[in-house]
């Protein structure tokens, strides 16, 4: 593993300080070379942070602990600044290395979660909320008083419509309890459903409840510094910049995953009125309600309204809508993603957005990609560290554009919300 250079002048340079602390509060600081690798994952699909680690016992912990799954981990890492982490150890298996002895120097592998994970995903609650609360008050006082958050580490979107009279959780856990809230919820910036809850690494560790529309507009947080193909150059004041993409891939797209997003019609039960509604609701209308980073949607028009989708019913016509629109927003974003292998960077966190300076193919008449170039959304980020790598650590970005930036097709829609902010290049525009 990299060793640590308080100056920060080599980008080569870092910090990785990994302790256990056993369940007697000893704590044991595991030396950079006993480490095989490590990594934990952020995405805004998935409520909390997660990791593995594999190590090389020289520390006796089996006999001095033994290891449970009780214990918890603390990580310290950065290439630019300092950062640290606490998880709890949740998995752990051992597989013998040695011959002349078969418990020394054994691999441990580990598998670690950030520490909201049992009260937000494994413990199961009954409680009962009176009138008046929003979706987002309710989702807001079990992060708080259930799992545990900080006020200032929870990133919240509130939303505008009231939750039903004396709503109770049946024996939930607090994130099957927030799907079902959220679904319904529509967001008092976005104007939408299509509600996310995770955790990031904003800040320390951060709890988010954003919708997507939100993610995808200019109120959310952009780094203005664009990522590129370009070897890693300094700036005028001589600073590196590590924005260099090192590897990159495009994931491809299929009819089957694709088909959902272009409609149907949804039945459903408005139970306040006593009356079934049947609400058709199609691509193009998706693409209007939805806050795109480009001018021209991902395909065709191709709206089709024969899809039949049941509902078991809800409390009024507008939250079947909002259930509709969540599923739909949150297919159409996946259907266009790319991976980056970048150097680590303690700035990037999921739920951000950055800019690419994707470079045309025909770079006699183009400069940058139509497509491609602009703005994408950080689905999410695998931190990943090993001492079998130059840089500090390295980060693979799984990111999502809703939009193409531009693109001379005739044949995708327009959009009608746009989000473009430092994702435009006059340099291709001028030549249309």
């Amino acid at each position: 593993m990299s060793n640590y250079d308080p100056t920060r002048t080599n980008p080569y340079v870092g910090t990785l300080a990994v302790t256990i602390i056993l369940d007697n509060r000893e704590h044991i600081v595991l030396d950079g070379s006993h480490i095989v690798d490590l990594y934990f994952i952020e995405d805004i699909f998935t409520h909390v942070i997660i990791g593995k680690m594999r190590f090389y016992d020289l520390y006796n912990l089996q006999e001095k602990g033994p290891l449970t799954g009780t214990e918890y981990l603390s990580i310290i890492y950065g290439g630019n600044t300092d950062k640290i982490l606490k998880f709890k150890l949740y998995d752990i298996a051992y597989t013998q290395t040695a011959d002349t002895n078969p418990v020394a120097g054994s691999l441990v592998e580990a598998s670690f979660v950030d520490t909201s994970y049992e009260t937000m995903i494994e413990t199961i609650y009954s409680r009962s909320y009176a009138k008046g609360l929003t979706y987002t008050n309710i989702v807001k006082s079990l992060l708080k008083n259930i799992v545990g958050w900080e006020e200032n580490n929870i990133n919240i979107e509130e939303s505008s419509n009231e939750s039903p009279a004396e709503f109770a959780i049946p024996y939930w856990s607090v994130a099957q309890t927030a799907r079902f809230l959220l679904k319904r919820a529509v967001g008092r910036t976005s104007r939408t459903s299509g509600y996310l809850i995770y955790n990031s690494t904003q800040g320390p560790i951060s709890v988010n409840v954003r919708t997507m529309n939100w993610l995808f507009s200019k109120a959310n947080e952009f780094d203005p510094e664009s990522y590129h193909f370009e070897p890693n150059v300094n700036d005028k004041n001589g600073e590196y910049k590590p924005n260099k993409i090192l590897e990159w891939s495009i994931e491809g797209r299929t009819r089957s995953g694709t088909s959902a997003i272009f409609g149907g019609r949804w039945r459903g039960v408005d139970t306040a009125k006593g009356t079934l509604d049947v609400i058709s609701y199609d691509y193009e209308k998706g693409v209007a309600e939805s806050m795109l980073i480009g001018r021209k949607a991902l395909f065709p028009n191709e709206s089709d309204t024969s899809r039949l989708v049941s509902n078991p019913g809800e409390r009024n016509s507008i939250e079947l809508k909002a259930v509709l629109y969540d599923e739909w927003c949150k297919t159409y974003a996946a259907q266009n993603q790319v991976s980056l292998v970048m150097q680590g960077n303690e700035k990037r966190y999921c739920g951000h957005l950055i800019n690419i300076e994707w470079p045309s193919y025909d770079d006699k008449y183009e400069i940058y990609h139509k497509q491609m170039q602009g703005l994408w959304l950080i689905r999410a980020i695998t931190h990943y560290f090993s001492p079998n790598q130059s840089f500090p650590y390295t980060q693979k970005l799984k990111l999502i554009k809703n939009a193409y930036t531009y693109s001379k097709s005739t044949q995708l829609l327009q959009a009608t919300n746009v989000n473009v902010t430092g994702g435009v290049r006059t340099q291709f525009l001028a030549t249309d």
